[in-house]
């Protein structure tokens, strides 16, 4: 099991713990949890006893104990700043994307090549590219997007590394090298819909 897979099935058992605990709920069950996250409930309590949470199987879990324990494990409660590379279509969206503003994860800039998109004094600055690195650096910027076109994410990817960067939401169409140093998520929009459009056609056969 690797830890980037343990991780992200941490953050879906969050999700679902503060949907439950907002309908009122105190104590949880790994089933109530497999069945809102999609994950088998023996995983669930796998991963909750790594956590050194214990349940029971008449009481289940406290539902403020797992929350807590996540909390520490996400680094809940801290800003999480990131800067946008590409403000094109996908940038500009992510950028006055509301719910970034209004939680944790907070987009404090945007860069770009095209120096009509510029705008310095915008609520969420664009600057040229070639401030990033200095920005990053000041800043103490971790996590970065790549929203360009897919023949320049590899030029950027290498800038963001050098300026150091940690972690990388990819929206190029390019594979991008993770490091010892980097990690990095590609979001391949177009083989995701594909990928629905190949199930759904499945589940029609099996119905004829």
């Amino acid at each position: 099991m690797s830890n980037k897979e343990y991780i992200s099935r941490v953050l879906k058992y969050n999700n679902a713990l503060v949907k439950l605990k907002s309908l009122g709920l105190n104590k949880v069950f790994s089933d109530n949890i497999g069945e809102a996250t999609g994950i088998a409930a023996s995983q669930v309590r796998k991963d909750f006893a790594a956590m050194k949470v214990a349940g029971n199987k008449r009481g289940g879990y406290t539902m403020d104990e797992l929350l807590a324990k996540m909390d520490t494990m996400l680094g809940k409660g801290n800003e999480k700043k990131v800067v946008v590379v590409g403000c094109g279509h996908i940038g500009q969206a992510l950028i006055n994307y509301k719910s970034f503003q209004m939680g944790e994860i907070k987009i404090v800039a945007g860069f770009e090549v095209d120096k009509s998109k510029v705008d310095r004094t915008a609520a969420i600055p664009i600057f040229p590219l070639e401030e990033m690195p200095a920005y990053i650096k000041k800043n103490n910027i971790q996590v970065a997007i790549i929203a360009v076109p897919d023949n320049s994410a590899s030029e950027v990817h290498d800038l963001l590394k050098d300026a150091g960067i940690n972690g990388i939401l990819n929206f190029a169409r390019v594979h991008l090298k993770e490091t010892e140093h980097c990690i990095i998520n590609t979001i391949n929009i177009e083989l995701k819909i594909e990928n629905l459009f190949y199930f759904v056609n499945a589940m029609k056969g099996d119905r004829s």
